[in-house]
């Protein structure tokens, strides 16, 4: 998208907008959530990026929107649970969310390995020749 387009999703003046883009004045939630919606991409995860140093997290959640997935679950949660949440104590949470975090990183791993090991089996039905593998990273179905 273009600044005059996205500036306009967003209701303001082209100058204004690259004010905002630039960092410039106070952190307004208003307008990352109008820029969230102007762009299609994950508000929460623009917010956190922001707050814990992490630029680079808001590019990771734009399509996938998985800090609004995890605001969905979280007020969920909070919801059936009520001030019964408070009883958690710390250690269960860092646990559960290590836990819940590596197995996120086992899925990523897993759809890694996948689409490598199918291009590397189908790429020569497309005239696409492969590498060969050096002896140690064979694979099992070859």
């Amino acid at each position: 998208m273009t600044t005059r387009q996205i500036a306009a999703a967003m209701g303001l003046p082209p100058r204004s907008y690259l004010h905002f883009e630039a960092g410039g004045g106070r952190l307004s939630v208003d307008l990352v959530f109008r820029f969230a919606q102007a762009t299609d991409s994950d508000p929460y995860a623009i917010l956190a990026a922001v707050f814990l140093g992490m630029p680079e997290l808001a590019a990771y959640c734009a399509n996938n929107k998985m800090m609004i997935a995890m605001a969905i679950a979280l007020q969920e949660f909070t919801t059936e649970q009520g001030p019964e949440i408070q009883r958690l104590e710390t250690t269960t949470l860092v646990a559960a969310f290590s836990n819940l975090f590596q197995g996120l990183a086992t899925e990523v791993r897993s759809q890694a390995d996948w689409a490598e090991k199918f291009l590397h089996q189908k790429s020569p039905n497309v005239g696409v020749p492969t590498k060969r593998k050096s002896p140690d990273k064979a694979d099992d179905d070859d």
